[in-house]
Parts: structure tokens; sequence; C-alpha cells
């Protein structure tokens, strides 16, 4: 029973994440070091982290970067969702667009773009996946010259798809 909970996660939200890492290669890594299979994830901004990393991440503070483990805690629905909406992908592309890939990470987590990010990604999480969800997200989808502007657009796009 145990080997089963540690290859699913409680509540089965390993297997799931294990599956959309398996669909997108940019999260089979550390968005900030690197490393390989990593096991946290960052449902503030759909990231996935190793565990040094995530000690950083909760060294930031919750209200910054909400930290869970893929295997060992329990997901809520609409963190699952920040996690299929974002993307370590995503993620990275916002802070090359916003030259803040080179800061160090309290920096880089606490810029006001990346809080916009943040902002934009909790309020998509927390649509319920209805037919109303496409209008709901034309009312919270940043504006094109907005600190998102174009990396809020693929994050959008596949809420479009779930809702479809």
């Amino acid at each position: 029973m145990v080997a089963l909970a540690a290859s699913t996660g409680i509540n089965g939200a390993g297997a799931l994440l294990e599956s959309m890492r398996a669909q997108r290669p940019a999260d089979d890594a550390c968005i900030d070091c690197g490393s390989g299979k990593p096991q946290w994830a960052s449902v503030s901004f759909g990231i996935f982290v190793c565990l040094g990393c995530s000690g950083k991440h909760r060294g930031l503070g919750v209200h910054i970067s909400f930290v869970r483990s893929i295997f060992m805690d329990a997901w809520k629905p609409e963190e699952l969702r920040a996690m299929e909406f974002g993307g370590n992908a995503l993620f990275r592309q916002l802070l090359e667009e916003r030259q803040l890939s080179k800061l160090p990470l309290a920096d880089k987590y606490t810029a006001p773009s990346v809080a916009e990010y943040r902002a934009h990604l909790k309020a998509l999480s927390r649509l319920q996946p209805d037919s109303a969800r496409e209008q709901t997200q034309q009312q919270i989808r940043p504006a094109a010259g907005s600190a998102l502007g174009a990396a809020a657009a693929p994050a959008a796009a596949r809420a479009a798809a779930l809702a479809a």
C-alpha cells in the first residue's frame, strides 16, 4: 500500500503530475538549477523544482511561492490546474522576455511582472471547468502590452482547450 501511495501520490496527484511532465520536456528539470526529475512544485508559478530549490522557495514565503511535494502532499483541483496552465517552459519564457532569468532567486520571484503572472495563473486555476470558463478567461486575460505580454497566451490557449 505504501509503495502504491509513493508512486501515485496522495489523491493520485503524483501520477497526473508525472504524466504532465512527460508531455512537457522542460518540466523534467528544476526550473532554477536544472536538476533532473524534480519531485517538488511551486503551485504559485506552475513550475517544477528540486528538493534543494523547494527549500529556497519556502524561504520566500507562501505568499510568494507555495510549494508542494509531487508525491507526499494532497493536491487540490485548483493546484493541479495551476500546474497544467503553467509549466517551466512558459515561466522561463516570461523570465527571458523580461530579462529576469539571471537575477537572484528572491529578486526574480518578487519582480512585478512575475507577481502579475502569479496572479493571472491563480485566477485561471480557480475557474471551474465548465462552459462559462472561456468567457471568464477573456475578462482576466492580460492585455497584449501588459507585463505578461505574449507569455500569457499559451496558458490561455491551454485553458481554452481544457474548457472545450
